[in-house]
């Protein structure tokens, strides 16, 4: 936790000095490595059938690691929020969709796979071909950080992102049914 808080201080001083499309990437990479761990921290620490003994909370696993994850990767970007604001309705709904996907991507591939390894190494693959593209293909443009991010392009984003929590929710039922 203390890493974390350095992280976050540091996204914080950082997007609110430096121009937001040089930073705006390096935000997502440590957001990256902040949640990567939210989904599968139970089970390391071996909490789980404390957890599990919470009424309703069972079943609803999965939800309530999204909201975790999700509440986390807000709380990590209020500057890169609040400078986004004046770029318009768009570049806003791009970073809040792109906000979102991380958490979504975090919570679905930490819970399918019980490791935030897989997370850390598919999304900062995912993020190099993201800032190595540099705008040039709205498609990569996930979360808005060169401006070239298409209404469909945040709809795409924003559908794959509730399909992987609706198929890591089907996932964790077959699993609470088998054990």
């Amino acid at each position: 936790f203390p890493l974390a808080f350095v992280a976050l201080l540091a996204s914080f001083v950082s997007s609110l000095s430096a121009p937001r499309d040089a930073v705006l990437p390096f935000v997502f990479a440590a957001l990256a490595l902040v949640v990567s761990d939210v989904a599968t921290r139970d089970g390391r620490a071996g909490t789980v059938a404390s957890v599990r003994s919470i009424p309703r909370l069972r079943e609803n696993y999965v939800w309530w690691k999204l909201g975790s994850t999700s509440l986390l990767s807000l709380l990590f970007c209020p500057a890169a929020i609040l400078r986004t604001i004046p770029r318009g309705t768009l570049a806003m709904v791009a970073l809040v969709v792109g906000i979102f996907f991380v958490a979504a991507a975090a919570t679905a591939l930490g819970l399918t796979t019980s490791n935030p390894k897989t997370f850390i190494v598919g999304f900062l693959s995912f993020w190099y071909v993201v800032v190595n593209d540099h705008g040039a293909n709205p498609l990569w443009d996930f979360a808005g950080f060169y401006g070239r991010a298409t209404p469909s392009t945040i709809a795409g984003y924003a559908i794959l992102s509730l399909v992987a929590i609706g198929l890591t929710q089907a996932f964790y039922r077959a699993r609470l049914r088998t054990s």
